[in-house]
């Protein structure tokens, strides 16, 4: 990444979109504006957010975090427990996922070179405790085909456990997933015909689904077939899928970098495919030097829905020389090209 790209997406944090390019954003939608919970740190935005077993979670770009259970008129805090998390303090650096599975929530952090990323509590209070990787995760993902198999993607490295986060492994593929490639992200979504779909997206910029999640029984009764036509998807890693939970149909993808082509989306279950990447999303050219040098580059995380309105999400995270991250995100109304600042 040349000097003056890495120098753009830093100022970018601070209200500037591209190589001295200025950009005058847009008011957030009031719906956002409404259903948005406050940060005890004003200057904090919303970097995930996840609708799972009657409650919605949100998570900050300072580790804070909320829950508001279905029907109900508040937030409630779930960074922080009677006894400071039961005993254990979570990160401070930005929240990038949530998986919520047999009543627990586990959450994904960016942020602190060296600090535990992944940590789980009961999904109905907070009451933490970590996991035992220690890397920069931008997703995290429940298998459609076992409730119990998560996949965990860190800063190049992806880490799968097959048993609700007893043991974690670098090295394993997913049991539950009959799939050949690497694996890095899934979600749960409908087909066109409204039936239960699996997705998931591999380490070489393939998106593919299956729609056997209701019959396969066991891995070998599991296929996957490729998205086609391809719709011009990048050749690089696929970070995270996002389904919209109140519209199944609507999937998101984000691949690696921070790029015009890194996002993705469809409104109707994988029949065609839109790349919006305009108004104030910053962009950059994915640099395979950077990544190859081991050197820590920016990357969208995955892109969240706020329930029961037509916005989306997606947190920029932007690594600093020592790998502590910072975030920033920028919304979308879906069905519009243009991303604007939270």
């Amino acid at each position: 990444m040349t000097t003056c790209k890495m120098a753009c997406l830093v100022a970018m944090t601070c209200g500037a979109i591209g190589c001295g390019r200025q950009l005058v954003g847009v008011s957030k939608p009031q719906a956002l504006v409404d259903w948005s919970p406050t940060a005890h740190d004003p200057s904090a935005q919303i970097t995930a957010i996840t609708t799972s077993g009657g409650r919605t979670y949100v998570g900050f770009s300072d580790g804070d975090m909320f829950f508001q259970p279905d029907g109900a008129a508040g937030w409630a805090s779930y960074g922080q427990g009677p006894y400071g998390g039961c005993g254990q303090s979570i990160p401070k650096g930005p929240v990038t996922a949530f998986a919520v599975t047999y009543d627990t929530t586990f959450v994904a952090y960016a942020g602190t070179p060296g600090a535990p990323g992944i940590w789980r509590s009961p999904a109905d209070r907070p009451c933490w405790a970590q996991e035992p990787m220690k890397d920069e995760f931008l997703s995290l993902s429940v298998s459609p085909f076992s409730s119990i198999e998560l996949i965990a993607l860190g800063e190049g490295l992806r880490w799968v456990s097959s048993d609700l986060g007893g043991d974690w492994s670098q090295d394993a593929a997913p049991r539950s997933l009959n799939f050949a490639g690497d694996a890095l992200a899934v979600a749960s979504g409908i087909s066109p015909a409204g039936a239960a779909r699996a997705w998931l997206g591999d380490r070489e910029g393939h998106v593919s689904f299956s729609d056997d999640v209701a019959t396969g029984t066991s891995p070998d009764q599991i296929s996957w077939q490729p998205v086609t036509p391809d719709p011009g998807f990048p050749n690089r890693p696929v970070v995270a899928i996002s389904v919209v939970p109140d519209r199944p149909a609507t999937v998101w993808i984000t691949f690696s970098g921070v790029a015009a082509d890194s996002l993705w989306t469809s409104d109707d279950a994988g029949q065609s495919w839109r790349n919006p990447h305009g108004g104030a999303l910053p962009i950059a050219e994915p640099s395979g030097a950077d990544a190859g040098e081991g050197k820590p580059v920016p990357a969208f995380a995955g892109v969240s829905a706020i329930p029961g309105t037509s916005v989306v999400v997606v947190p920029v995270l932007v690594p600093d020389a020592s790998g502590t991250v910072t975030a920033r995100s920028f919304w979308n109304e879906e069905g519009s090209g243009d991303w604007w600042p939270m």
